[in-house]
């Protein structure tokens, strides 16, 4: 079994801290969420997260002008430069001190730092490894209180720098490079203090935005004689206070009294200017009249983040306080991106039978599904009144069933994505477990109250009965794949096997040292495992009800700062069944080897030091800074501790206290190529590279990359393609492959060596998910099922991994190809309806008009004369003509 997990993607938690910014394509956007970076692809339809992982939580990102660097600073002060597309940390730098604001220069040369009253340039980091990467060259020390926000100019000579001492200063970078004296000059007057301001498109104008919302401008004019201000550009002055001085044009108010705005941003090319504020409405605004052009409420939280793309077009909307965000097109009025995470604690996941979908359950009451293939969330169920403590899925893949402290057993359909079955206890307890057997016709969930397990049918909700044995709270629960036996486990020390059919149970109780916490059955139901309190493991026969074996976890731990006591809460086989995943109190995922209860590898799906027992006992401890954020205090300034000795404001029994990390759930994707956990941090995924893995099998003198290519140029398919599997390069693997004439799949596939079904199988999985030859994909995968359909029924245990992996790839395609077909029916049924309306090919078409054409006065005037004359001559002919014949029979 292949043990290189490695951090895939998270899920659950969309934008806990810090800011939103786009690209500079303004095609994606960058979000932090605790101790990582999301990044949402809005073009491609995708979420993922960057391999980067902060100490602390990350409180500011930006980019660079090119988009090709990514800055990402924690709340502690200390800074990581990484590359934006694969996350990898170039540089780091400690600014020793919190950092509020960042921003880098247009030209890309230097970045501007305000932490607290000082202002810091720096040179951009290069992309090659240097010495001394992070470069301080210049240092303004001009504010009295904190910089809120930075703006450079778009020549990238002059910076703004909003501080809340209710000032805005114009900082000259090209005056203090030159070694000239220049006194920044200070914008003052505000009501309230400046949350940011910014430069005009003309360069020689200011916006400031302040909280309580006025938007302030101020121009530049120059003392020349005979010059009009509004002719003033940025490359013909300096800002010098001897050439000119700045106007206060105009201060407006667009909003009510005693509004207070949290953020803002704006797009020069566009002209527009976006302002957030506490009550969760943003509104767009035209400048520089200030004209209001759009106005949205997204939430009754107040909106912590706000961003423009190039265009102007979409806009991009962080909300903290219930983590979300969301990109609006304000033109059209649709959302082109609405992703929210869970806003308390994530208490169990679950992955679909075909490993497509991500089932989560949070305090907060709700039930959502994510996309493993996009990381989106598309679905969300709010019918619990309480936190949902477990999930699992039906068998068939098509339901839910979710257990609930509020006292119910919820089954939601998939299909059509409603809640259609509501189980239902005799008497109101706290559900904390539930199952689904095999067949998915039967429900079991344990009580935390009664101790009672009740059995439900799901067809027809009918209470079946209900299992009284323990005597403390029912803790797991668990149906074997095999045969009709539910394991339970309890805090009375004691696990129970039960025979479903008859209502008793199959075992005496399998007594343990501590109280049980969980409990799983293996693949092929022989065995069970159960996990204690002491950190101990044990595996029991389910058939004799002895135990076979058992694992001391309580030194795999490791040792943290504090007395935090370690267990493992929750046990998932692999699909194999060959290991076992184990976590609970600890900062670990432990993978163990289950015959030989061996330690293969512990995986640590956190290093976020904001969360206790992250710290190991021989790790020097560092000095705690003050991590908390800041700008809350602009959003809520009742809320805020910052104040004078004896006046303080706010809750006095508010008590601040770290997050203990904590794995709630662990579970393992049938196809074996991935797990997820359920921690503090939210649904971190760890799966398997496929991409730059290089593991051959057999290997030999003559198998090498030419041998592969002479032996498919002599039409040798089957021994090219045995070899390019020994090689496993991927590459030489699809060009053999789809070289294969279709008429010759079949004779290959029953020469096929049953050494290599697994892998071909793998192969053709993972790349009919993708590939347009989709009927080509199909020929193989009938072919090799029906050559060897013996082999794999014996080999069942080893083949089920990967016939997961064939089935996803294949359900996918069905999936994309059946809203095409549908589609073009759609279509072509219009066409048909369009082509009947029309006459037929016997009926003659009408005759098309005569063209007009038009006569000058002249032709008009002949035309009119030789008609009159036409009919005069017509008229004597027609006299003439009667009276020759009067007077021929007279």
């Amino acid at each position: 079994m292949r043990l290189d997990y490695t951090f895939s993607n998270l899920y659950g938690t969309v934008h806990r801290n810090g800011n939103v910014v786009f690209s500079p394509d303004g095609n994606s956007v960058f979000c932090p969420t605790s101790n990582r970076v999301n990044v949402f692809n809005l073009i491609g339809n995708k979420s993922s997260s960057l391999m980067l992982q902060a100490r602390m939580n990350v409180k500011r990102v930006e980019l660079t002008p090119d988009g090709r660097g990514l800055l990402c600073i924690e709340n502690g002060g200390k800074a990581a430069f990484c590359s934006a597309n694969a996350g990898v940390v170039l540089a780091t730098f400690n600014f020793h001190q919190q950092v509020f604001c960042v921003k880098f220069s247009p030209d890309g040369r230097f970045f501007a730092v305000g932490h607290y009253q000082v202002v810091d340039i720096y040179k951009t980091p290069d992309f090659k490894k240097t010495i001394d990467p992070f470069q301080r060259v210049l240092r303004f020390r001009v504010h009295h209180d904190n910089v809120k926000s930075l703006c450079w100019s778009h020549d990238s000579k002059y910076l703004l720098s909003c501080s809340k001492d209710h000032t805005v200063k114009l900082l000259s970078i090209i005056m203090a490079f030159s070694g000239g004296r220049f006194l920044p000059h200070v914008f003052s007057g505000f009501t309230a203090h400046p949350i940011s301001a910014f430069f005009g498109p003309d360069g020689v104008t200011v916006y400031v935005v302040t909280a309580n919302g006025i938007v302030t401008t101020w121009r530049y004019h120059p003392f020349v004689e005979g010059s009009d201000p509004h002719d003033v550009k940025m490359e013909t002055c300096r800002f010098m206070p001897d050439k000119g001085h700045w106007i206060r044009t105009s201060s407006q108010s667009p909003f009510p009294p005693k509004t207070r705005a949290t953020c803002c941003s704006y797009n020069s090319q566009a002209h527009l200017l976006v302002i957030g504020r506490h009550d969760g409405v943003f509104s767009i605004f035209e400048m520089p009249s200030l004209n209001l052009c759009h106005t949205l409420s997204v939430s009754k939280f107040p909106i912590s983040s706000i961003a423009l793309n190039v265009s102007g077009d979409w806009l991009a909307v962080g909300i903290k306080a219930a983590d979300q965000i969301l990109v609006w097109e304000w033109q059209s009025e649709t959302y082109v991106l609405k992703q929210q995470g869970h806003s308390l604690q994530i208490n169990c996941a679950g992955y679909s039978q075909n490993g497509q979908l991500i089932a989560s359950g949070s305090d907060d009451g709700k039930l959502k599904l994510w996309n493993t293939s996009s990381g989106f969330c598309f679905v969300t169920f709010t019918e619990h009144t309480g936190p949902i403590s477990s999930l699992c899925f039906v068998p068939n893949g098509f339901a839910v069933v979710t257990a609930s402290y509020d006292g119910s057993v919820r089954a939601f359909d998939l299909m059509r994505y409603r809640n259609y079955r509501i189980l239902l206890p005799p008497a109101p307890n706290q559900l904390a477990s539930v199952a689904v057997d095999s067949s998915g016709e039967i429900v079991a969930a344990g009580s935390l109250d009664t101790f009672e397990i009740y059995v439900w049918s799901l067809q027809t909700s009918k209470l079946l009965d209900v299992l009284t044995r323990h005597t403390g709270p029912v803790s797991g629960l668990a149906f074997s794949p095999t045969s009709p036996l539910l394991a339970s486990c309890s805090w009375d020390k004691t696990a129970v096997l039960w025979t479903i059919l008859e209502g008793r149970p199959h075992r005496e109780g399998l007594l343990h040292k501590a109280e049980c916490t969980t409990c799983v059955f293996s693949p092929n139901g022989e065995e069970l495992a159960v996990a204690t309190e002491d950190g101990q493991i044990s595996f029991w026969d389910t058939a004799d009800g002895d135990q076979l074996r058992s694992i001391e976890g309580k030194n795999d731990f490791g040792q943290t700062s504090k007395a935090v006591t370690h267990a493992f809460t929750t046990l998932c086989y692999t699909a194999d069944g060959q290991c076992l995943l184990a976590g609970g109190k600890s900062r670990y995922v432990m993978l163990y080897h289950a015959e030989q209860c061996t330690l293969l590898k512990r995986f640590s799906y956190t290093d976020n030091h904001t969360l206790e027992g992250v710290y190991n006992f021989w790790e020097k401890q560092e000095e705690e800074l003050d991590v908390t954020d800041s700008d809350d205090s602009d959003i809520d300034p009742e809320n805020s501790s910052r104040s004078l000795p004896g006046a303080t404001r706010g809750d006095l029994s508010s008590r601040q206290k770290k997050l203990v990390t904590r794995c709630f759930s662990v579970c393992s994707a049938p196809t074996g190529h991935s797990w997820a956990a359920a921690t503090t941090e939210g649904i971190v995924v760890f799966s398997l590279n496929q991409d730059n893995v290089f593991d051959p099998t057999d290997l030999g003198l003559d198998v090498t990359p030419d041998s592969v290519t002479t032996l498919l140029g002599q039409k040798e398919y089957l021994k090219a393609l045995i070899m390019s599997l020994r090689l496993n390069i991927r590459e030489h693997i699809l060009q053999v492959f789809e070289s294969t004439p279709p008429s010759c799949i079949e004779m290959l596939a029953r020469e096929f060596p049953v050494s290599f079904l697994i892998r071909i199988f793998e192969f053709i999985g993972t790349e009919a998910e993708q590939s347009p030859k989709v009927e080509f994909y199909l020929w193989w995968c009938t072919a090799l099922l029906s050559a060897h359909t013996e082999y794999i029924h014996k080999n069942s245990a080893a083949f089920s991994s990967v016939l997961r992996i064939l089935h996803k790839g294949v359900s996918k395609q069905y999936t994309n190809l059946s809203d095409l077909c549908s589609s073009n029916k759609y279509n072509m049924q219009y066409v048909s309806a369009r082509c009947h309306s029309l006459p037929s090919p016997d009926q003659p078409l009408p005759e098309a008009p005569k063209p007009t054409r038009t006569t000058t006065e002249a032709e008009s005037t002949t035309t009119t004369k030789a008609k009159r004359g036409g009919r005069g001559g017509a008229r004597g002919r027609g006299r003439g003509g009667r009276g020759r014949g009067i007077r021929g029979r007279a």
